[in-house]
């Protein structure tokens, strides 16, 4: 089955003044520049935006959709699940039909994995007509904007280390640094690659800590 974005998240994941405290920046890093740095680093890992973490950042709206229903538990993806908003299905004629929870299915809900749904005991899933997208389960995932320790610590750290990695290169040249003492010193070099590679590197190392698996 295929998962469709119906809703986009439209909470941010950190605030901009989180991120100011956690990096140490100043008033003379405007806000504008913070954000659009934090912006970039939750499109590279939001599945809203075609990310590469499997975890929903903020509430989106999501159906996952497919020709039948299979068999047994459906796995509901972008952990995590909160509610479950319908389960639709094309019978055989092409007649939308609901199905209800308690009396059709089952919700499991897992905060830390994958949550799912299931026939209830001793049923099982209806036949549809098998065409294409002829069942419909549409659910809300995403991790509350409050409060806000709800979000792990790791995604927030490592959305802080990856705007520290970017956030140079919107405001100064990263190829050529300066210290200068005026009358005494000037000394000019040429910035590493290998901090922007250490930065990068723990980053996605503490979103791995986050992936889900099937």
């Amino acid at each position: 089955m295929t998962p469709v974005l119906v809703t986009a998240p439209d909470a941010e994941v950190v605030s901009v003044a989180t991120l100011k405290t956690m990096l140490g920046l100043g008033a003379e890093t405007a806000d504008a520049v913070i954000e659009a740095a934090r912006d970039a680093v939750v499109a590279e890992i939001d599945p809203a935006s075609d990310g590469c973490l499997s975890r929903a950042l903020r509430p989106a709206t999501w159906e996952l959709r497919g020709s039948d229903f299979g068999c047994g538990r459906i796995d509901l993806p972008y952990p995590p699940c909160t509610s479950i908003v319908s389960v639709v299905y094309d019978d055989a004629q092409g007649v939308e039909k609901v199905l209800a929870e308690h009396d059709d299915y089952r919700v499991f809900l897992r905060p830390l994995g994958y949550s799912f749904i299931a026939p209830v005991w001793n049923r099982a899933w209806p036949a549809t007509r098998g065409d294409i997208e002829s069942v419909r389960i549409r659910f809300v995932a995403g991790y509350a904007a409050t409060p806000v320790d709800l979000m792990p610590k790791g995604i927030v750290g490592a959305i802080a280390l990856g705007v520290r990695q970017i956030l140079p290169m919107m405001t100064r040249d990263l190829t050529v640094s300066s210290d200068e003492v005026p009358d005494v010193r000037r000394v000019q070099y040429v910035v590493s690659q290998n901090a922007s590679k250490v930065l990068e590197g723990v980053m996605m190392r503490l979103l791995l800590k986050l992936q889900v698996y099937g």
